[in-house]
């Protein structure tokens, strides 16, 4: 799932910044409700997606604020 975003701008950043945490709520509530555990490895990989974004939003708010 791996996405190139530092060549998007902010809007496309937070479009997928939700898309991503909506499917992350989805999958925790799935796996709290008892379903298989291989959703763990997936749940692990969009959390580092949406780290991914807030790294990149966060870079680029500071180099526009220098």
């Amino acid at each position: 799932m791996k996405t190139d975003y530092s060549n998007k701008n902010n809007a496309e950043l937070l479009k997928d910044l939700d898309a991503l945490k909506l499917e992350l709520i989805k999958l925790i509530a799935q796996a709290n409700t008892g379903a298989s555990s291989k959703e763990a490895g997936k749940i692990r990989g969009l959390k580092k997606e949406v780290a991914r974004i807030k790294t990149i939003q966060n870079q680029k708010f500071k180099g526009a604020n220098q």
